[in-house]
């Protein structure tokens, strides 16, 4: 993203989500950080729900936080994402030892494979 702007901000997130198929963009969960400010436009314009994690209550927000702590260990605040290939390889224990980069590889195919093209 350029800036952290609100516009910016919705802009990047729909980019990312208008790329995943419809059956996978059902709900993303925001903290408290800035991009919660622009969820009615990005629910409008993609139909995905946003859902809001309760202050000081991190574990609510799923195993993204722990990414998060992640990253911050390799890059300041502000930073490109430049290694997400290299975070999103190592397998995790959930689930089942597989990497993130798997389970989503599986999924699309799967998704493929039962309607014989992706939306």
């Amino acid at each position: 993203m350029k800036d952290a702007t609100t516009k910016e901000i919705v802009d990047s997130f729909f980019a990312v989500l208008s790329c995943q198929p419809v059956t996978k963009r059902r709900s993303i969960t925001y903290d408290q950080g800035r991009e919660r400010h622009g969820h009615k436009v990005l629910t409008e314009r993609n139909g995905v729900q946003g859902y809001f994690a309760a202050p000081h209550s991190p574990w609510q927000g799923g195993s993204n936080e722990n990414i998060n702590g992640l990253l911050r260990q390799y890059l300041p605040l502000g930073s490109d994402l430049p290694i997400a290939f290299q975070v999103n390889t190592p397998p995790r224990k959930r689930p089942r030892y597989k990497s993130p980069l798997v389970v989503y590889t599986e999924h699309m195919r799967l998704l493929q494979h039962q309607s014989g093209t992706v939306h």
